[in-house]
This record gives C-alpha cells, sequence and structure tokens, in this order.
C-alpha cells in the first residue's frame, strides 16, 4: 500500500511539475505577444505623429497661400480704386497679420500634438514593464506552489527516494 501512495505522490509531484513549468511558458508567450503588441502600437502612433506633422506643415502652406492671395486681391482692389497709402498698407498688414495668427495657431496644434504623441509613448513603455513584472509575478507564484508542494510531501517524496535508491536520504550539507 505505501508503494502505492509513493507512486501517487510522485505522479502529482510530476503533475505540478508540469504545470509549473506550462504556467511558466504559458505567462512568457503572454509577456513576448503583449510587447509584440506594444511594439505594433508605438509603430502606428509614430505613424499617425507623422501624419500630423504632414498635415501641419500643410496647414502652413495653406495659410501662407491664402495669406498671399489675399494680399494680392486687396492690392489688384485698391489699385482699381485708386487707393494707396496707408489704407491698402492697413488692409496688407492685417492680412499678414491674421496669417501669423493662423501660422502660430497651427505651430501650438502641432507642438501639443506632438507631446500627447510623447505621453502615448511612455504610457507604452510603461505597460510593457507591467507585463514583464507580471510575467515574473506568475512564475514566481508557480514556482512557490510548486516549492509548497515538495514541502507539504516531504515524507513522501524522501519515501520514494528512499524506494527507488534504495538508501537512506542525506540531510547533512
Amino acid at each position: 500500500m505505501a508503494a502505492i501512495s509513493t507512486i501517487i505522490a510522485a505522479v502529482g509531484l510530476g503533475i505540478a511539475a508540469a504545470g509549473t513549468a506550462m504556467s511558466i511558458r504559458g505567462q512568457q508567450q503572454q509577456a513576448k505577444y503583449a510587447k509584440q503588441s506594444l511594439a505594433a502600437q508605438r509603430q502606428a502612433e509614430e505613424i499617425r505623429r507623422q501624419q500630423m506633422n504632414l498635415d501641419a506643415i500643410r496647414r502652413r502652406r495653406e495659410i501662407a497661400r491664402q495669406s498671399q492671395l489675399a494680399q494680392a486681391q486687396a492690392l489688384a482692389i485698391g489699385t482699381a480704386q485708386g487707393t494707396s497709402g496707408s489704407g491698402l498698407e492697413g488692409a496688407l498688414a492685417g492680412i499678414s497679420g491674421q496669417a501669423g495668427v493662423a501660422t502660430q495657431g497651427s505651430v501650438q496644434a502641432q507642438d501639443l500634438g506632438n507631446r500627447i504623441f510623447d505621453a502615448n509613448a511612455m504610457a507604452s513603455y510603461y505597460q510593457g514593464k507591467g507585463a514583464d513584472a507580471q510575467s515574473f509575478t506568475a512564475i514566481g507564484s508557480s514556482l512557490t506552489s510548486l516549492g509548497g508542494g515538495i514541502i507539504k510531501n516531504q515524507d513522501t517524496i524522501g519515501n520514494l527516494y528512499r524506494q527507488t535508491f534504495n538508501r537512506p536520504m542525506s540531510t547533512a550539507g
């Protein structure tokens, strides 16, 4: 009867070890895929940043074109009406001022967008670190369970050792 309980204990420990190994492997895969997912998200964020910067450049060019067009129209209308001097200069300066305000708004929006992308990149970085820590914690938990199972079954393990190798276990180092 002792031999059967020893065999059952050995099978149980084997299953516990296999379960721990599977748990460790699963956590490693989970961490790997979480990192790959975060890398893909970072790549998408970088592409969105490039798109935002391109749009900002296009907006500033469009503002400059619109400003030049408005100034040319004001000059043409002023010339056609015989207007010159400070009135025309004031109109042209107003158009330039509006273009400057619009350009400044575009630059500020681009700066804010870049800061948001930087913050998202940091969040992604820390999510990866969190996945690593979670994996490490799960591995530790699995090893703790295995160690607890070994301690709980130390008598049975000792019997198994004695029966297998036909000698007592040494407790001295």
